[in-house]
């Protein structure tokens, strides 16, 4: 397996590569720089699930506060039997990708090496055994001066200083290593769990295009292409709520040009909120003229919006609110009439 360190596709059927991920994650996370770099390893003989490693002797992964050090950088090194970092060299665009996703799996959003699931499984763990590490430090006689006491204080040292900060400056190694890219990931509104009904996921990205999958599969395929499942996430038009701001023409008579086209200068008209009206609860009144028993018969709207794109729309609806008749027009054209003679 070694002879293929450095082979991404040669190795992948011999190696567990994501747990090798994980392993070395979890080794260049610890900030100790006495800590024991002790690993075991085992695997079928033939290929299949893959050789896995683990830490062997995880003392001082922690440790006291005289030896942990937030600035450690511990990237450079390669993994048993120079595997990773002949894979890191490699550069496979599938083992970079699984790389990355591995890193933003375990780093952000409650994965595993957050802060918060770091404190929350420390925290669980002192609990399983506080009674018991009164008995061991009695035991070993208070060893290296490691008393109950201490032991909570180093603990409470860790919960303040380590865990908040660790994060940071290892993902700023990784990516001066060329594991994480410089490019933020994707923002989802909410990462997983439940959500109440017709709740709208929102996603959102500095920069690229955003593809997913409604079928678990991966909207990337093995060497880099897109999936022909892949579907290109784009965000949905704004709806144009009560309260937005309209131009609308009141001056009883029409205006003049072409003001149902898409380009028509309507920069002299008012703008106002909706909703618009008189005689009605409205957000802007407008004028029907001097004689409340001969109002003025017709009142001109425009307002825009953006569609980023047209072929993900599959329906457009308009509440209207009218007396007694309207003609709504869309980019020029004539989009429906209600009580209104064809031609208008």
């Amino acid at each position: 397996m070694r002879a293929n360190r450095s082979n991404y596709v040669a190795i992948r059927d011999s190696l567990d590569v994501l747990q090798l991920i994980d392993f070395m994650l979890l080794w260049n996370w610890s900030a100790n720089s006495s800590f024991e770099a002790e690993f075991r390893a085992a695997g079928p003989i033939a290929a299949g699930s893959g050789f896995k490693f683990w830490i062997a002797d995880a003392d001082g992964f922690l440790s006291e506060p005289s030896s942990i050090n937030l600035t450690l950088d511990r990237t450079a090194n390669t993994g048993p039997g120079l595997i990773f970092g002949g894979l890191v060299a490699e550069g496979h665009p599938d083992f970079a990708t699984m790389l990355t996703d591995r890193i933003y799996r375990h780093f952000y959003n409650g994965g595993a090496l957050t802060p918060e699931a770091n404190l929350a499984r420390m925290d669980a763990r002192m609990s399983e055994i506080t009674n018991s590490m009164v008995a061991e430090c009695a035991r070993w006689g208070y060893l290296g001066g490691r008393t109950p006491v201490n032991w909570q204080s180093d603990a409470q040292y860790a919960r303040d200083n380590l865990f908040p900060y660790r994060n940071a400056n290892l993902l700023t190694y990784m990516r001066n290593r060329g594991w994480y890219p410089a490019m933020d990931a994707p923002v989802l509104s909410q990462y997983g769990g439940s959500v109440s009904s017709n709740y709208s996921l929102t996603l959102s990205s500095g920069t690229g295009t955003i593809y997913y999958t409604l079928d678990g599969s991966d909207p990337r395929l093995a060497g880099g292409g897109i999936s022909p499942g892949a579907i290109a996430w784009h965000t949905p038009p704004t709806p144009i709520l009560p309260g937005s701001t309209w131009r609308y023409f009141n001056t009883n008579s029409a205006p003049t040009g072409d003001w149902t086209n898409l380009a028509y200068n309507d920069s002299a008209w008012p703008a106002g909120a909706a909703p618009l009206g008189y005689g009605i609860p409205a957000a802007t009144t407008l004028s029907y003229g001097t004689n409340a028993s001969d109002t003025w018969r017709s009142y001109y709207f425009r307002q825009t919006f953006t569609v980023p794109s047209p072929t993900i729309v599959t329906q457009l609806t308009v509440h209207l609110v009218r007396d007694d008749g309207a003609v709504v027009y869309l980019n020029g054209a004539e989009l429906f009439l209600v009580n209104m003679p064809a031609g208008m």
